[in-house]
């Protein structure tokens, strides 16, 4: 199976597109479910991160890629990754505000979901008072 490009116009190249899409679905994956909210809101922003170029059956082929990834190398390995990749604080937060928009696009971010929030932003170096605050906006608080 051949490569899904995620080029866009947007300023970020590939690799942190890739990336900021690999969070979303760790995000979504962290309660071992991804429900049909979630499904449509990793969509809705794959859709936007790539000025709509990527075809329904094209994100059925990067879901399994992502989820093949994740069995193969573990969520630590892609999460150290990923952070190498943003590079920037600025884009840290980005990518954990993503995320945080896929588990929340149900109404509910379960335990399990807000703890692997909490590894993500922890993985992304970003502070755990600060990422403890995205989730409370996030759950309208």
């Amino acid at each position: 199976m051949a490569p899904i490009s995620l080029r866009s116009s947007h300023t970020l190249d590939e690799p942190k597109l890739e990336a900021l899409v690999e969070l979303m679905y760790l995000a979504a994956y962290a309660d071992g479910e991804f429900g049909a909210e979630e499904k449509r809101h990793f969509a809705r922003s794959v859709q936007s991160l790539t000025d709509r170029k990527v075809t329904p059956d094209q994100l059925e082929q990067l879901i399994t890629r992502l989820d093949a990834a994740r069995r193969a190398s573990g969520t630590a390995a892609l999460l150290a990754g990923a952070r190498t990749t943003l590079g920037s604080p600025a884009a840290c937060r980005v990518a954990l505000s993503l995320a945080i928009g896929v588990i929340a696009a149900d109404g509910t971010i379960t335990t399990s979901e807000r703890a692997m929030i909490h590894e993500i932003g922890a993985a992304l170096g970003l502070d755990r008072g600060g990422t403890e605050e995205m989730l409370r906006e996030a759950e309208g608080g």
